[in-house]
């Protein structure tokens, strides 16, 4: 029943409101009986996940110029902030998180040390699928702009090194 399908999605603690509930049933009641069958419940949990942005996608913002020159606090603030905007206008939001600490090899061979922050966001495969060229050009731009040989980009867990090229 409606009833029971609301006070189950009520239980999971969801974020959901009642009426929310109410209309999710609603649309998935295809044959309006009042209560949902096998292929109707099938097809409620096919729609989440299809929209659940559980998907981590994390761009990765150097705090050096020109491989190896430091840059200003503000002008970290200033990258943190483009990559935030470029990660929210595609995904509807994004985190950026503390300094961390990072290495890379560049291409003459020295190990450059460098502070890092990380800028993530959530998606849904589909939706990466539909923006990952713009990411990897808009990091590409930000590489040249920002004098790096490549810079990381993450999605579900595999890094890819995006270059300036």
């Amino acid at each position: 029943s409606e009833k029971a399908f609301i006070d189950f999605l009520m239980s999971q603690k969801l974020g959901l409101t009642k009426e929310q509930a109410s209309n999710m049933f609603k649309f998935a009641d295809k044959d309006g009986k009042g209560d949902l069958d096998a292929s109707e419940i099938k097809f409620i949990c096919a729609a989440v996940a299809n929209h659940t942005m559980s998907v981590p996608v994390r761009i990765i913002v150097p705090s050096t110029q020109d491989v190896s020159g430091k840059i200003s606090k503000e002008e970290m603030t200033k990258r943190c902030d483009q990559v935030l905007e470029i990660l929210s206008h595609l995904f509807g939001g994004a985190t950026a998180s503390g300094l961390q600490r990072g290495a890379y090899r560049a291409e003459t061979g020295k190990i450059v040390y460098e502070d890092v922050k990380s800028v993530t966001s959530f998606c849904t495969k589909e939706l990466w699928k539909e923006n990952v060229g713009q990411v990897r050009a808009k990091v590409a731009d930000l590489c040249r702009e920002w004098g790096q040989e490549c810079m990381g980009m993450e999605f579900a867990g595999f890094l890819e090194y995006v270059y300036a090229e």
